[in-house]
Order: structure tokens, then C-alpha cells, then sequence
């Protein structure tokens, strides 16, 4: 299935760094613990800027991040991870909400379509 839409940020240089996809008011970001959970407070990340732009917009009413590692995604509704996370900003990155992992629902899927049928189904989406 392709994107509704391509997520880029701008790095501190001015380069775009893809970071993940849109699907049906889903913003799916594939991740892998070792390299991208903030181990210290156990808590995934997500651009402040990009999930401001999300819930102003309507844009996106679930966040997804598929972790390839365990082979798990990751799911909370947009709204909830902004209003739960805390604001934290690390070396050459821009501010990031973070939001404990605790707070997110894991499904045993990394597949899309799996992700946008459980919302379906659980009148998520």
C-alpha cells in the first residue's frame, strides 16, 4: 500500500531525513529500540514540530512506530502522546516529545494493513 503521505524533517545542516509515512490519518515511523529509545526514561521520541503540525492539521489521529528489532508496532493515539510526553531536546536534535512506552498498545504486527485493520476493527480509525 503506498503513503498518503512522506514525513521529512529538516536536520540541523538543512538536509531532509525521512522519518516515516502517513497512511489514513496513521503516521507509521520504523524505529529499532537500540538506536532510537531513550533508554533513561524508556520512552520513544517524535519531533515536536511534526506532532504539533499533526493535531493542528487533523492530519494524523495515530501515532505507529514499528519496532524492527522485536518485530512489534507500537500505537497511541496522537493526541494522548502529546499530552502525556514530556519535552526533552539532545545534542544536535531539534526538541522531541517523548513519551514512556508504558503508554503506547503493542501488537505483534509490523505489517500496515494489520496496524489500520486493528484500528478499524477497535473503531480506532
Amino acid at each position: 500500500m503506498a503513503p498518503d503521505s512522506i514525513v521529512q524533517i529538516k536536520d540541523n545542516a538543512g538536509n531532509l531525513k525521512h522519518i516515516g509515512e502517513v497512511y489514513h490519518h496513521v503516521f507509521v515511523s520504523k524505529r529499532s529500540k537500540s538506536k532510537h529509545l531513550m533508554k533513561k526514561i524508556n520512552s520513544w521520541g517524535l519531533d515536536c514540530k511534526v506532532l504539533d503540525s499533526f493535531i493542528k492539521n487533523n492530519d494524523v489521529h495515530y501515532i505507529a512506530i514499528i519496532e524492527q528489532e522485536e518485530n512489534k508496532t507500537y500505537l497511541v493515539p496522537s493526541h494522548h502522546f502529546k499530552l502525556y510526553a514530556q519535552v526533552l531536546q539532545f545534542g544536535p536534535h531539534k526538541p522531541q516529545y517523548f513519551l514512556p512506552i508504558s503508554e503506547f498498545s503493542v501488537l505483534d504486527t509490523t505489517d500496515v494493513n494489520d496496524i489500520l485493520l486493528y484500528l478499524k476493527n477497535s473503531k480506532g480509525a
